[in-house]
């Protein structure tokens, strides 16, 4: 029996979550992490980084107008990629535009997303008309280039507003013109994993918070028993693999007496005579795998041929279910047409 502690810190469910332990094994993500928190702190806090303001007309001279970066032979230190035309500083002013940039890139996507959950989801759950309504709108915009469909959105409400009512809305018309690009993909996706959540009957298993689990509790000996090993083990801690096999004519009859769906029955003895669970285990584990074939043989032949295998690292057979299966001609029987 376990005991839940609900006096657990936010930090602690943090660090306790699938997304951080994922998080802090990709040197990739922490590394574009760090690249992506300079940008916005260079962006967001630029007073802090120059002390130039692009839009502070009071603040040029045209004296210092086309000052080449302070590397190079003419340059000045205090401009350190130059001025343009006008003699603002070019760092100060792709900080300053970038500030812009990412407030409209990051409102366009939350807005987009926002817009193509909502109506993927719906879809997916509702079905129907609806759905066909929705996954025909994204068809039809799919179609169009997202480029073609921002002109067009800006275009529609230059001819809606006033000119300087535009000026003043620019920049949620930008937001918006691009976020209603956008959509579609978002809606597909979740609409696709809706009828998925929607239609299955076997439940999922998370690996990664299965894998963290068996790091924190395994030691030097443990017997570890499932199916899912060959996907959350580590090989260097791994001495050896047992892969147990069954026929698969074997299989149907007992799903059939567990009342499996047909569609469940048909994927478990498929995966069987593919041998799925034993060639991850070999690509993963090598050597360290040995197949048993379990058909016909009691409990006590079996834990005997277990025994074996682990005191003498020998003893793997070779199980071959698939041309079986071809032979005797079902492959209609384990696989849909």
């Amino acid at each position: 029996m376990f005991q839940v502690d609900n006096n657990i810190s936010t930090w602690g469910r943090i660090k306790d979550s699938d997304i951080y332990h994922s998080f802090i094994k990709s040197p990739t993500a922490i590394i574009s992490s760090i690249i992506l928190l300079i940008i916005f702190f260079c962006s967001f806090f630029v007073e802090f980084i120059t002390p130039y303001n692009p839009f502070d007309p009071s603040s040029l001279s045209l004296m210092d107008a086309f000052t080449p970066p302070s590397w190079t032979e003419d340059g000045i230190a205090k401009f350190i990629l130059g001025t343009d035309g006008q003699g603002r500083d070019m760092l100060a002013t792709i900080l300053y535009g970038s500030r812009i940039s990412l407030i409209v890139g990051f409102s366009a996507i939350l807005f987009s997303l926002l817009l193509g959950v909502g109506l993927g989801l719906t879809a997916g759950y509702f079905g129907g008309k609806y759905e066909m309504i929705v996954m025909r709108l994204t068809d039809v915009q799919l179609t169009v280039p997202s480029i073609l469909m921002a002109l067009l959105v800006d275009g529609i409400a230059r001819g809606l507003i006033t000119r300087e009512m535009h000026d003043e809305m620019a920049i949620y018309v930008l937001i918006f013109a691009i976020g209603i690009s956008e959509w579609p993909q978002f809606a597909r996706v979740s609409r696709a994993a809706t009828l998925v959540e929607k239609n299955k009957d076997a439940n999922d298993v998370d690996t990664v918070k299965l894998e963290k689990v068996l790091e924190q509790k395994i030691s030097e000996k443990n017997v570890i028993v499932g199916h899912l090993a060959p996907y959350v083990l580590d090989k260097n801690k791994i001495k050896i693999m047992i892969v147990l096999r069954r026929d698969p004519y074997d299989l149907i009859s007992t799903y059939k007496e567990r009342k499996y769906t047909d569609k469940k029955n048909r994927e478990n003895a498929g995966s069987e005579v593919l041998g799925i669970i034993a060639y991850d285990a070999i690509s993963e584990f090598q050597e360290k795998v040995f197949q048993i074939n379990t058909s016909g043989r009691s409990i006590q032949e079996m834990v005997g041929k277990i025994i074996t295998i682990i005191s003498s690292n020998k003893g793997n057979e070779d199980v071959d279910w698939l041309n079986l299966v071809i032979k005797n001609n079902d492959l209609k029987k384990f696989f849909a047409d």
